[in-house]
């Protein structure tokens, strides 16, 4: 089970480092909702918009830490079982 939880974190960190070189910024908003009254919808506005910008150094981290891990979980020893 670790050997496999290891590898999952290594590649979700490239993942995301891969992600952070392309993307500048993310911009998070809460949606808009709709509420029903008796006659009529009214649709409330969403609150401010939360802007995301990753360092300049976060691509390349994640990428080297992903790549460390995955070789790590690599490195571990198989499970040894006693018989008897």
């Amino acid at each position: 089970m670790g050997r496999g939880l290891f590898v999952a974190l290594g590649v979700f960190a490239i993942i995301l480092g891969v992600q952070c070189l392309f993307v500048d910024q993310a911009v998070l908003r809460s949606p808009a909702v709709v509420q029903s009254s008796s006659n009529s919808l009214t649709l409330n506005k969403p609150t401010q918009a939360k802007v995301v910008q990753p360092p300049e150094w976060a691509p390349w981290s994640l990428l080297g830490g992903g790549t460390v891990t995955i070789l790590y979980a690599i490195a571990l020893p198989k499970r040894i079982v006693f018989a008897g």
